[in-house]
Formats: C-alpha cells, sequence, structure tokens
C-alpha cells in the first residue's frame, strides 16, 4: 500500500513538472534586436516614468527605417552615461536633466517587445531664454523678429553687442503669451511689433528654427 501511494505521488510530481514545462513563461526577459545611434528633439519627458519621446532626425546604421522621421518614446532611466554640453565641454550630469527642446545624441537597443532602451544620452541644449526688442509680429503667419539683447543659447552670438535680427516662429497650439511681469495671459490679437521689449522661452530646432513657447510683451526687466 506504502508502494502505491509512493508511485502515485510520483506520478502526479512528473505530470506537475511536465505541464509546467510547457506552459510558456511570463517573465520571459525581452532580447536585443539590434543596437542604435540617433539623435533628435526632446518633444516630451516624463521623470517619473524614466521615459522621454524623442523626434528622430539622423540614425548611424542600423533603425533607420524605425525611428528616423518618427516621434519614439525611449526609456531613458537606465542610462548609465548621461553628458550635457555645458560652455562647450561635456559635463556629467543624470537623465532627470533631460528637457523639451533639447537637441540629444543617443545609444541603445530595440527589443523584440517594440521597446527601445537607451544607455547613453549627451545633451545638446537648444532650449532658450532670450530678450530683445519686438521688430516685426505676424499674427496669421506665425511670424516674429526680435533684435537680440541677450540669450541663454548661444550667448556670445546672441547679444546686444552683435546687433543680430533672430526670425523666430510661434503656434496656436504651443505658444502662451502674457502681460510684461507674465502673470496674465494675453492674446496674440493684443501684441504689436514697436521695438518693445519682450522676453521668450523656447527652442531651437535641428533646423535652426527657433520656436517660442512663451513671451512677455512689455517686459520691463533686464
Amino acid at each position: 500500500m506504502k508502494q502505491l501511494i509512493s508511485l502515485s505521488s510520483m506520478a502526479v510530481a512528473v505530470f506537475a513538472l511536465v505541464a509546467s514545462a510547457a506552459l510558456p513563461s511570463s517573465a520571459h526577459a525581452a532580447t536585443n534586436v539590434y543596437s542604435f545611434i540617433a539623435r533628435g528633439i526632446v518633444t516630451d519627458f516624463d521623470v517619473n516614468a524614466g521615459t522621454a519621446k524623442i523626434d528622430i532626425t539622423k540614425v548611424a546604421g542600423k533603425g533607420k527605417l524605425d525611428l528616423v522621421g518618427n516621434n519614439t518614446e525611449f526609456i531613458v532611466k537606465n542610462a548609465s552615461t548621461v553628458y550635457k554640453r555645458v560652455a562647450g565641454k561635456d559635463k556629467r550630469v543624470t537623465y532627470r536633466n533631460l528637457a523639451i527642446g533639447q537637441e540629444v545624441g543617443i545609444k541603445g537597443v530595440k527589443k523584440d517587445n517594440d521597446t527601445y532602451v537607451v544607455s547613453f544620452i549627451r545633451i545638446e541644449d537648444r532650449s532658450f531664454v532670450a530678450v530683445g526688442n519686438l521688430e516685426a509680429f505676424n499674427k496669421n503667419a506665425h511670424t516674429m523678429t526680435v533684435l537680440m539683447v541677450s540669450s541663454t543659447y548661444k550667448p556670445t552670438l546672441y547679444n546686444k553687442s552683435k546687433n543680430v535680427k533672430v526670425n523666430m516662429v510661434f503656434g496656436d497650439d504651443y505658444t502662451t503669451f502674457y502681460n510684461h511681469n507674465g502673470k496674465v495671459a494675453i492674446s496674440a490679437d493684443a501684441i504689436n511689433a514697436d521695438a518693445q521689449k519682450v522676453r521668450l522661452i523656447g527652442y531651437v530646432t535641428d533646423k535652426n528654427v527657433w520656436k517660442v513657447t512663451k513671451m512677455w510683451n512689455l517686459y520691463k526687466g533686464k
């Protein structure tokens, strides 16, 4: 009787082992499909999720068909090496230093679950905070011309002493206009170009287009 029970228990154990082996594993780790090296502009960044959406403009090697010209979400929180160009030099930072408008160079892998995991990031900060005089403003064409007084983007090129005018663009869906102190939002219809001082925030695209996301009209600061 004991032998019968023992054989029965063994049969159950063997059956359980075979059944377990036949079932697909839910813990299957995603494998690498290919490695990529790419460049683009950050259009969205979720610091808590550790992800960034990037408009990819260039790809070296594999991934061109998947990435070039597309706005793709990348997992950036696991990037072990992140640099930010400051005054022409690389400064070690973390993925938390990413921001909308920055141009980035990235390296990583595409996984077989259609995710893109980044291991290396170099941030070329193309965002700007600028002050200047509004020389022209066309609300229908969504363009403006600013005589630059100062800029955080390439400050040695865009300052009062250089007497440089920059053509910029704005959009109904991404630009907000404010009064002189930035506390009250105003309509684009309320703005006329009269060489008044303005403060602008935005970013420069990879095609060197200055896109304004915020503007203070009749700005009274420095």
